[in-house]
């Protein structure tokens, strides 16, 4: 009881506040599916008495205490069901394992299984789960089923607006290659390294911009990278933040990078290094705040 006294945001002697009461009852109800009972229910009810004062009487409902007998997957060709476990964080009763049924990992767990197929090319998946209770409601079976939908390949690779740097350089940045695999997430990743690429380069400001097109004759999905390089960026001043164990000298004197130069990746990963290597940070992170003048950026220690 003092557990679940603890989880309580209405304390004795404050003002009575039902909309905090009946969140308060799903907190509990939370708490006890975290621990295997699915079937948890809580309410209060509410008794006035003199003096203006009410007493307030939470009721639960717990439940059997649920485990999990059986994991199904139905659906899956591409994939074998040992891949699929793998993937997924919910786990049937066994020698190393409580085997709880938490509702939310199983919901947490296909969107998981989404994820994976998505990554793999298949941006059409849909997946679902299902629950089967034995009669004495203290046992479950968990099936996911997955419709795997089309497998979606890289098409043609376009890349336009790398005038400063050979565009086959620009291309060793890219994870995804024609042939593999398309997904969003590849496209996310390797949008963010031309723009790191760029940025080593010191055109911090470079703008990385990418279309998609299906091919209806191939079936595959063909990419454009359009760059826009804009002006080399120089470092006007560099401020540092969160140094409360040296000076200020101490950390310039470790940095490899210095105002009126354009800004180096290499020097910056650099300078990270020999500032950790001193000791007493516990995070080191470099940011950029934009001046007055367009190829001036400021660097943040």
């Amino acid at each position: 009881e003092k557990k679940l006294q603890d989880l309580l945001k209405v304390k004795p002697k404050e003002f009575l506040d039902q909309s905090r009461l009946r969140k308060d009852t799903q907190t509990i109800v939370q708490e006890y599916q975290q621990k295997g009972y699915p079937r948890a229910k809580a309410t209060y009810d509410i008794a006035m008495r003199e003096g203006n004062e009410a007493v307030v009487t939470i009721q639960i409902e717990e439940g059997p205490k649920v485990k999990i007998k059986e994991i199904q997957i139905e659906g899956n060709s591409s994939f074998t069901d040992k891949r699929i476990r793998r993937v997924i964080k919910t786990k049937k009763d066994g020698l190393f394992t409580s085997g709880h049924l938490k509702e939310e990992v199983v919901e947490e767990d296909v969107e998981r299984i989404i994820a994976f197929y998505q990554s793999e090319g298949y941006l059409d998946v849909v997946a679902e789960h299902r629950f089967e209770y034995e009669a004495s409601g203290e046992k479950i079976k968990v099936t996911f089923t997955i419709d795997e939908g089309k497998k979606y390949l890289v098409g043609l690779l376009d890349i336009q607006g790398s005038l400063l740097f050979p565009e086959g350089e620009v291309r060793k940045t890219l994870i995804m290659k024609e042939g593999d695999p398309f997904s969003r997430e590849g496209l996310r990743r390797d949008i963010a390294n031309i723009q790191k690429y760029y940025f080593d380069k010191g055109y911090i400001n470079a703008e990385i911009n990418a279309d998609t097109a299906l091919d209806e004759e191939t079936g595959r999905v063909n990419l454009r990278y359009a760059i826009v390089e804009n002006e080399l960026t120089y470092i006007r001043q560099v401020h540092i933040r969160g140094n409360l164990k040296t000076r200020d000298a101490v950390v310039r004197r470790e940095l490899r990078v210095l105002p009126g130069e354009p800004f180096d990746g290499e020097k910056l990963k650099r300078s990270r290094d020999r500032l950790f290597n001193l000791g007493f940070f516990e995070e080191v992170a470099f940011d950029t705040e934009p001046t007055d003048a367009s190829n001036q950026n400021d660097l943040i220690v």
